[in-house]
């Protein structure tokens, strides 16, 4: 197992993707996702991938459920939320992706953004009345990249992605 592997298999059947969760206090925040889905027969290389990462020091979960659309086959799920397991992670195969490099650079920004600095240090965060103008320009049903650009800055500025990533925003 190499990383280069793990790369290609994540290029062909993996996604990054990036969600809003409803906490418990009925507020939301942005978590992100990593995971690759195979059905059995076929999950043994998934946890052979989780082995080899696990080696690194990259912790991964395997989830496992019962598909009805799939004539109640059973799926298996390589996943992760946490976002140093997932920097790590993408880090580590950025180099090899070809179909999903992109999207695996702007979510490796995002994530060195928030990397805790010399002594637990963190950036700087974000001002109420920036989060109160996010919040209205959401509602206002503006995008996060347009939102990104109200704010003057850009997608890859990480402005949106640090309140979606580190705060939760009251409904």
């Amino acid at each position: 197992m190499t990383f280069q592997y793990i790369a290609g298999f994540f290029d062909g059947e993996g996604c990054i993707g990036l969600y809003e969760r409803k906490r418990k206090d009925n507020r939301f925040a942005a978590q992100f996702l990593i995971e690759v889905v195979q059905a059995s027969p076929q999950e043994r290389v998934l946890f052979e991938i989780q082995n080899f990462l696990a080696e690194q020091g990259i912790d991964f979960k395997i989830r496992s459920r019962t598909n009805s659309g799939l004539g109640y086959q059973e799926l298996f799920k390589l996943y992760s939320t946490n976002p140093t397991e997932i920097l790590n992670f993408l880090v580590n195969i950025e180099p090899y992706l070809v179909v999903k490099v992109e999207k695996a650079r702007q979510v490796i920004e995002i994530l060195k953004a928030y990397e805790p600095g010399p002594r637990g240090a963190t950036k700087q965060p974000v001002k109420s009345a920036t989060v109160k103008r996010i919040v209205y320009l959401r509602e206002e049903g503006m995008s996060q990249r347009e939102i990104a650009e109200a704010l003057g800055g850009s997608w890859h500025q990480v402005k949106v992605s640090r309140i979606l990533r580190n705060l939760t925003i009251p409904v």
